[in-house]
């Protein structure tokens, strides 16, 4: 594992796009952009340390080097999760509200 890992603005930023498929994979309704932003970058940052935290360390070192790459990986890894709760919650008929 790399000693120091930069993580600045911009590469945070990137981590919005796979709270953005997880929202969109859940099927989540807002009336307000900011407040969806505000969702998609908690769940992108979330779900980020989840899957960095699931994956061998050998395998999300190159992710941590290239986050762009980490970042379209994330996305379809999170609407994929998206999808999946979806599906799972419609079939129990839980009344989860994201």
């Amino acid at each position: 594992m790399p000693e120091t890992v930069s993580v600045d603005l911009v590469n945070l930023l990137l981590f919005t796009m796979p709270g953005f498929f997880f929202l969109r994979g859940v099927s989540y309704k807002s009336n307000s952009d900011l407040t969806y932003f505000v969702y998609s970058m908690f769940w992108g940052i979330l779900l980020m340390m989840l899957f960095y935290g699931l994956l061998p360390a050998e395998r999300f070192i190159p992710l941590l080097e290239n986050p762009y790459a980490g970042a379209v990986i994330l996305s379809i890894l999170s609407g994929l999760l998206g999808i999946v709760i979806r599906s799972i919650k419609e079939k129990i008929k839980l009344p989860i509200e994201f």
